[in-house]
Protein backbone atom coordinates (compact mmCIF):
# COMPACT_ATOMS: atom_id res chain seq x y z
CA UNK A 1 0.00 0.00 0.00
CA UNK A 2 1.30 3.31 -0.73
CA UNK A 3 1.11 6.56 1.45
CA UNK A 4 1.64 9.90 1.10
CA UNK A 5 3.29 11.68 3.75
CA UNK A 6 3.08 15.33 4.61
CA UNK A 7 6.12 17.41 5.64
CA UNK A 8 8.99 19.05 4.38
CA UNK A 9 10.34 15.66 3.04
CA UNK A 10 8.17 15.00 0.03
CA UNK A 11 8.64 11.34 0.73
CA UNK A 12 6.13 8.38 -0.04
CA UNK A 13 6.43 4.80 1.59
CA UNK A 14 5.66 1.60 0.36
CA UNK A 15 6.72 -1.58 1.03
CA UNK A 16 8.81 -0.61 3.82
CA UNK A 17 11.27 2.24 1.67
CA UNK A 18 10.95 5.59 1.06
CA UNK A 19 11.32 7.74 -1.91
CA UNK A 20 12.04 11.04 -2.39
CA UNK A 21 9.24 13.01 -4.48
CA UNK A 22 9.74 16.89 -5.26
CA UNK A 23 6.25 17.68 -6.59
CA UNK A 24 3.03 16.87 -7.81
CA UNK A 25 1.10 18.08 -10.56
CA UNK A 26 -2.70 18.81 -9.92
CA UNK A 27 -4.69 16.55 -13.12
CA UNK A 28 -7.51 19.29 -12.74
CA UNK A 29 -6.00 22.55 -13.55
CA UNK A 30 -1.83 21.17 -14.10
CA UNK A 31 -0.22 23.23 -10.96
CA UNK A 32 2.87 21.90 -9.40
CA UNK A 33 1.93 21.46 -5.83
CA UNK A 34 4.94 20.90 -3.23
CA UNK A 35 5.34 16.99 -1.85
CA UNK A 36 3.16 15.87 0.75
CA UNK A 37 -0.01 17.80 0.25
CA UNK A 38 -3.07 16.44 -0.37
CA UNK A 39 -5.23 18.78 -1.86
CA UNK A 40 -4.19 21.19 -4.93
CA UNK A 41 -3.61 24.81 -3.85
CA UNK A 42 -5.08 26.12 -6.73
CA UNK A 43 -8.15 24.56 -7.75
CA UNK A 44 -8.66 22.70 -4.29
CA UNK A 45 -9.00 19.37 -6.17
CA UNK A 46 -7.82 16.29 -4.02
CA UNK A 47 -4.23 14.92 -5.39
CA UNK A 48 -3.69 11.32 -6.01
CA UNK A 49 -0.58 10.19 -4.50
CA UNK A 50 2.74 9.59 -6.90
CA UNK A 51 2.96 5.73 -7.23
CA UNK A 52 6.42 4.37 -6.29
CA UNK A 53 6.76 2.66 -9.87
CA UNK A 54 6.79 6.60 -10.59
CA UNK A 55 9.17 7.55 -8.15
CA UNK A 56 11.94 4.77 -9.18
CA UNK A 57 11.71 6.15 -12.30
CA UNK A 58 12.42 9.39 -11.60
CA UNK A 59 15.28 8.15 -9.70
CA UNK A 60 16.53 5.97 -12.98
CA UNK A 61 16.36 9.26 -14.92
CA UNK A 62 18.02 11.15 -11.99
CA UNK A 63 20.66 8.69 -12.61
CA UNK A 64 20.61 8.85 -16.06
CA UNK A 65 21.49 12.36 -16.39
CA UNK A 66 24.11 12.58 -14.23
CA UNK A 67 26.21 9.24 -14.60
CA UNK A 68 24.87 8.45 -18.34
CA UNK A 69 22.83 6.17 -19.90
CA UNK A 70 24.93 3.12 -19.41
CA UNK A 71 24.88 3.67 -15.41
CA UNK A 72 20.97 3.92 -15.42
CA UNK A 73 20.72 1.07 -17.04
CA UNK A 74 23.45 -0.74 -14.31
CA UNK A 75 20.98 1.00 -11.52
CA UNK A 76 18.00 -0.41 -13.26
CA UNK A 77 19.34 -4.18 -13.11
CA UNK A 78 20.22 -4.00 -9.79
CA UNK A 79 17.28 -2.54 -8.52
CA UNK A 80 14.85 -4.31 -10.69
CA UNK A 81 16.74 -7.86 -10.77
CA UNK A 82 16.35 -7.93 -14.23
CA UNK A 83 18.31 -8.60 -17.75
CA UNK A 84 20.54 -6.40 -19.70
CA UNK A 85 18.56 -6.38 -22.74
CA UNK A 86 15.32 -5.57 -20.28
CA UNK A 87 17.10 -3.27 -18.40
CA UNK A 88 18.20 -1.31 -21.55
CA UNK A 89 14.91 -1.32 -23.26
CA UNK A 90 12.84 -0.39 -19.59
CA UNK A 91 15.86 2.95 -19.80
CA UNK A 92 15.01 3.63 -22.73
CA UNK A 93 11.56 3.62 -22.47
CA UNK A 94 11.43 5.79 -19.26
CA UNK A 95 13.88 8.23 -20.86
CA UNK A 96 11.45 8.15 -24.04
CA UNK A 97 8.50 9.24 -22.09
CA UNK A 98 10.08 11.78 -19.76
CA UNK A 99 11.29 13.57 -23.07
CA UNK A 100 14.76 13.58 -22.03
CA UNK A 101 17.39 13.44 -24.66
CA UNK A 102 20.90 12.58 -23.39
CA UNK A 103 24.26 13.77 -25.42
CA UNK A 104 24.85 11.17 -27.65
CA UNK A 105 28.35 10.19 -27.92
CA UNK A 106 30.45 9.20 -31.07
CA UNK A 107 30.36 5.38 -29.49
CA UNK A 108 31.95 3.06 -31.80
CA UNK A 109 31.34 4.86 -35.46
CA UNK A 110 33.95 7.82 -33.99
CA UNK A 111 36.36 5.13 -32.62
CA UNK A 112 36.63 4.07 -36.49
CA UNK A 113 36.72 7.38 -37.85
CA UNK A 114 40.17 7.54 -35.52
CA UNK A 115 42.15 4.91 -37.44
CA UNK A 116 40.38 5.92 -41.29
CA UNK A 117 41.28 9.20 -41.10
CA UNK A 118 45.25 8.18 -39.95
CA UNK A 119 45.24 5.52 -42.49
CA UNK A 120 44.05 8.36 -45.07
CA UNK A 121 46.63 10.64 -43.97
CA UNK A 122 49.28 8.12 -44.73
CA UNK A 123 48.29 6.92 -47.64
CA UNK A 124 48.44 10.71 -49.15
CA UNK A 125 51.57 11.23 -47.61
CA UNK A 126 53.15 8.21 -49.68
CA UNK A 127 51.06 9.58 -52.77
CA UNK A 128 52.88 12.77 -52.58
CA UNK A 129 56.20 12.03 -51.18
CA UNK A 130 56.13 9.38 -54.34
CA UNK A 131 55.47 12.34 -56.57
CA UNK A 132 57.94 14.45 -55.96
Amino acid sequence: MTTAHIGQLGTISSGGKQIQVESMKCKHCGVSNDAGITNCKSCGAELAAPSPAKSMNSDVVNVAQREGKIAAIKHYRETRNTSLKDAKKAVEAILKEQGIELPGGSGCFGMLLIPLGLLTYWVLSLVVLTTF
